[in-house]
């Protein structure tokens, strides 16, 4: 059982066991409360002069390689003030699952620029990461 597993999904299992099965009404209930609040990912309008960049975690708070990831473009972030735009994307979702596949993305973390894969599950050097901008500028 994962570390950080909640509680209340510990409970759930054991009152199912126990043949408690109203727990397992009320997870598919919110289930459902869920997937109503599970929005579209937008994408993002690239504009001359400026570069988006979406990186594609499975969540930057507890992976790792995803917070490298995100600190990478974080530190390069002052040096292209108002000419660079740039989000996490969750893949813990259903429209991150969605934005995934429609970005082509097969690995992560990814970092896209400008809607294209440029680090697959590779974290940039600062350089390197300049670099790139530099050539989409």
């Amino acid at each position: 059982m994962p570390f950080e597993t909640p509680v209340e999904n510990i409970l759930a299992v054991a009152n199912f066991i126990n043949g408690d099965f109203a727990s397992i009404e009320m997870l598919q209930s919110e289930r459902q409360v869920a997937e109503a609040e599970d929005k579209e990912i937008e994408d993002v309008e690239i504009k001359q002069g400026e570069v988006f960049i979406e990186i594609v975690t499975l969540d930057s708070e507890g992976c790792p390689p995803c917070q490298y990831m995100c600190e990478a473009v974080k530190k390069v972030l002052p040096k292209y003030e108002g000419k660079l735009v740039w989000r996490e994307s969750l893949v813990k979702t259903r429209a991150g699952i969605r934005r995934m596949a429609k970005l082509g993305v097969k690995n992560l973390p990814a970092m896209l620029l400008n809607n294209e894969v440029v680090f697959d599950n590779i974290i940039p050097t600062e350089k390197e990461l300049v670099e790139e901008i530099e050539k989409r500028l």
